[in-house]
């Protein structure tokens, strides 16, 4: 296992957390829809702030259990490893 620079790191997390922003966006279309156009109170409604945080939990740890990295880790050349070399596994991803 050979680690990688602080750099290379950012920059995934960055490519990583403009792919999330995105889905976030279209998760947030069809609540917007229900309401009728009015833009949604992430304060305010339980369900909207569950189906975000379930997008970001599912872009993660679907990405680290197939392949063991992200679209940015990829991008970047970076993976994620267990401590024997192998993929993480749902459990360890959570």
């Amino acid at each position: 296992m050979k680690n990688t620079g602080l750099l290379r790191r950012l920059a995934a997390i960055l490519y990583d957390a403009l792919l999330v922003g995105a889905l976030l966006f279209l998760a947030t279309v069809p609540f917007i829809a229900v309401r009728g156009g009015e833009p949604v109170e992430i304060g305010d409604n339980a369900l909207y702030r569950l189906a975000l945080v379930l997008v970001i939990y599912a872009f993660f740890v679907g990405f680290w259990t197939r392949s063991g990295r992200t679209l940015g880790m990829q991008s970047w050349g970076l993976q994620l490893e267990t401590m024997d070399g192998g993929k993480p596994t749902l459990a360890t991803s959570s």
